[in-house]
């Protein structure tokens, strides 16, 4: 299946990551999981058919699609992102120190 990686389809990938709680796929920051709370909103949510039909811009339900298609997809729109941005090393970039906290 087709995998678009526009502008548009990265902000909308990233608002429901979020909404989820795994937005850190992307960021590339630790994340912590819950497996059964990111299971429960992916499958009983619904999340995961909405990030299929943001990813692959389409309104198609992808509840009878073989697990090795999306896995495929998932994997594919995440490999066009790293594969964008392979030339950054953002290990580099050091956040910002907090200032003094006001009493």
């Amino acid at each position: 299946m087709k995998v678009y990686c526009t502008l548009k389809t990265l902000k909308e990938a990233w608002e429901l990551l979020k909404e989820i709680g795994i937005a850190e796929l992307i960021s590339g920051e630790g994340l912590k999981i819950n497996i059964a709370e990111l299971l429960d909103k992916l499958l009983t949510a619904g999340k995961l058919n909405a990030f299929l039909q943001i990813i692959t811009k389409s309104e198609r339900d992808f509840s009878d699609d073989d697990i090795e298609q999306i896995g495929a997809a998932v994997t594919d729109f995440f490999g066009l992102i790293g594969g964008s941005f392979k030339g950054l090393n953002l290990q580099k970039i050091t956040p910002p120190t907090p200032g003094p906290t006001q009493t």
